[in-house]
């Protein structure tokens, strides 16, 4: 494979930098001028926020990188007499990156919350859109990230225009193990309680919100409200919202407005949803290509037209598989369903909507033209397939007739089958139940959502690159990671046993999901839905329901406390990755069957007399490695060295690709961080 190595020289790299500028806004500082004690802003070395103050210094250097060391309380600093008050009066909070000259300057840096929250949150901005503890987190190629962050909002709420979270208004990053809890969100359009608008490189992982979700507008404009998420183009796995939700039109106890390839998988809301409009989903107000798979909702729901327990409204080439819903449905309109409102696609767009697999309870109160167990009406392009009714069901108050084959008199909707069958696999969240953490064991509560009673909730701590055979004897995982895909690997140990680095770590991890939650398995019971863990490190944890459906979550509680100990100096320096076609052209995803070049700037710091090695693995959507290629050299310092590597064509869709630096092929010693760069699905 041909390698294109070139130097550019950093004197070249000095000089185009004049050229450059990134607007920050100058940073708070504390009393000694310097804005944060402890931390040198790397991803090795995060800022550590410990203050009212410094968490406002954030704002100063929008793309480095924090982590809280204690939880912080903005109720002072906001109050009368408090310095953000001071800069800030009525309006509360200036949300983390906001508009300039220039445009939007959002947060593209990391934030990893460390489980500890943020209190007092208030914001009153009606007329300025992008409102949030952050006003956006934006990906560049190194992805931006909020992680393992909790959020209380005060009484007063957080109030903007359009786009507004209570943790940001608008996301292209990934924000994982997040919540927001407290009074109440409000905004004109894209209101949802965790994240305003959320587009297509937007990824949202672990997270939940148990606050109220308004929109105030009843403008045409207005609407797209969630109790999580009010617009998203990106996706949304293993989340839940709690709270009311209330708007004009696009109203979704999760999303409000589901589109454009997105996709929510084992996600589940409970919160009453009410639209003085059209679209009033309980799980989503109005999905159009996007896919909704293995979710549920369970509160009210209530509208004008295209009232569903699930989905309002399904539209152009959009799926759903696997879902239950057992809201009760109130429609003043038209199209009516216990699980979706309508299946009907508005002019020009492609049809083909799909439901599959999915079953209902609750109940339609209706004087629509149109309604139905499942659906309220569909489209001739359109799908139901091996859906299911309770028994409890009811229309208008009445239990809809077995000899009923279709379940309404237009003969639209699904069998007369009423067993109740359970698809939807268990939720699991992990958060610090308490924010004393000087002392060990740390204490971890599960916040577990589920249609089925779980059988049992276990966990086992993950070694990364650990002995096998050890941790065969020991019921330890050996090899596992974050992005490990867990159902090819239970379907097939050894057909996929690269994922977890060879077949005899591949049937550990097997072996323990088989048997999760019993003694015998090697996995540690949990009781009351809560674990002690006596040591830093990396564990994983397993929900089973009686049916057999296993959900897994990992939590990393290494260096939980504030980071004082010295950041790694690391021999190399990974400052770019990127995909580029033959011709040189940057690929926001490279197509299949091409090949294609992906191109790394690596730096070396400091004099090493040795051979080092530079890697770029390519990876598929759900992370199985698909090439891997490296280059051995003896770098000279103080250079910028632009390695390409010829990718040949490949028939999966990729993912992501992913750089590191390592001194040998068998003892794999990281000389620099690595850097990966997702690209959008």
């Amino acid at each position: 494979m041909k390698k294109i190595i070139s130097l550019m020289l950093t004197v070249l790299l000095t000089l185009s930098a004049v050229f450059c500028s990134v607007y920050a806004e100058p940073a708070v500082t504390n009393q000694d001028g310097t804005a944060f004690q402890n931390g040198s802003g790397t991803a090795a070395d995060p800022f550590i926020v410990t203050t009212a103050r410094e968490l406002d210094a954030v704002r100063g250097d929008l793309s480095a990188h924090y982590k809280l060391g204690n939880d912080i309380d903005l109720t002072e600093y906001l109050a009368e007499g408090g310095e953000g008050y001071a800069k800030w009066g009525g309006a509360g909070w200036e949300p983390i990156g906001r508009s300039s000259e220039s445009g939007y300057e959002y947060f593209s840096g990391s934030f990893d919350g460390a489980y500890h929250v943020i209190s007092g949150l208030w914001i009153n901005r009606a007329d300025t859109d992008n409102i949030g503890l952050f006003g956006g987190v934006e990906s560049y190629d190194d992805g931006a990230r909020v992680q393992n962050l909790g959020i209380e909002i005060a009484e007063n709420g957080v109030i903007g225009g359009r786009n507004v979270g209570g943790l940001a208004g608008y996301l292209s990053g990934e924000i994982s193990n997040c919540s927001v809890v407290g009074s109440r969100v409000s905004g004109v359009e894209s209101v949802g309680g965790l994240i305003g608008g959320q587009i297509v490189t937007g990824t949202t992982v672990g997270c939940y919100a148990k606050v109220d979700v308004i929109s105030e507008s009843g403008g045409d404009i207005a609407g797209n409200v969630g109790g999580l998420i009010g617009h998203a183009s990106g996706a949304a796995r293993y989340c839940y919202a709690e709270g009311a939700v209330r708007g004009s039109r696009n109203c979704g106890g999760l999303i409000g407005n589901l589109e454009g390839t997105a996709s929510v998988v084992n996600c589940c809301a409970s919160g009453d949803v009410v639209s003085s409009g059209d679209c009033a989903g309980g799980l989503v107000g109005y999905v159009s290509d996007g896919d909704i798979s293995y979710s549920s909702s369970s509160g009210k729901t209530q509208g004008g037209s295209y009232v569903g327990g699930l989905v309002g409204q399904q539209a152009g080439l959009s799926g759903i598989s696997g879902c239950y819903s057992s809201s009760a449905v109130v429609a003043a309109g038209d199209y009516a369903g216990g699980l979706v409102g309508a299946q009907i696609t508005p002019p020009y767009f492609q049809n083909y909507n799909r439901i599959a697999n999915c079953y209902v309870g609750g109940s339609v109160e209706t004087q629509a033209e149109h309604f139905g167990a499942i659906s309220g009406y569909k489209d001739e392009e359109s799908s139901i397939l091996n859906c299911y009714r309770c028994e409890t069901f009811t229309i208008n108050g009445n239990k809809i007739s077995s000899e009923d084959a279709n379940s309404a008199p237009d003969m639209l909707n699904g069998g007369e089958t009423t067993e109740v069958k359970l698809l939807q696999a268990p939720i699991v969240n992990i958060t610090l139940s308490e924010t004393e953490k000087t002392e060990k064991p740390v204490t971890v509560r599960l916040n577990i959502k589920t249609n089925n009673d779980i059988e049992s909730v276990a966990y086992v701590r993950d070694v990364q690159g650990g002995d096998a055979s050890a941790a065969a004897a020991t019921g330890d995982i050996a090899s596992a990671s974050r992005d490990v895909d867990i159902e090819l690997l239970l379907s097939d140990p050894e057909q996929y046993a690269e994922l977890v680095g060879g077949y005899e770590s591949a049937a550990i991890i097997s072996d323990y999901y088989i048997n999760a939650g019993y003694p015998d398995g090697g996995a540690q019971v949990v009781e009351n839905d809560s674990l002690d863990i006596e040591e830093n490190g990396s564990y994983i944890v397993c929900a089973e329901d009686k049916d057999g459906n296993k959900t897994f979550a990992y939590i990393n509680i290494d260096n939980i406390e504030p980071q004082t100990e010295e950041s790694i100096d690391y021999p190399y320096e990974i400052k770019s990755l990127s995909a580029l076609s033959m011709l040189g052209d940057k690929f926001e995803t490279p197509p299949l069957n091409m090949d294609f070049m992906a191109e790394a700037a690596v730096y070396k710091n400091e004099a090493r007399d040795t051979e080092d090695y530079v890697f770029v693995a390519v990876y598929d959507k759900n992370g199985m490695l698909l090439n891997i290629d490296y280059v051995r050299s003896n770098f000279a310092p103080n250079y910028d060295y632009y390695i390409g590597f010829n990718i040949p064509a490949q028939n999966r869709e990729i993912g992501s690709i992913k750089a590191f630096v390592w001194s040998g092929l068998d003892s794999a010693e990281p000389l620099a961080e690595a850097k990966t760069v997702v690209f959008a699905k």
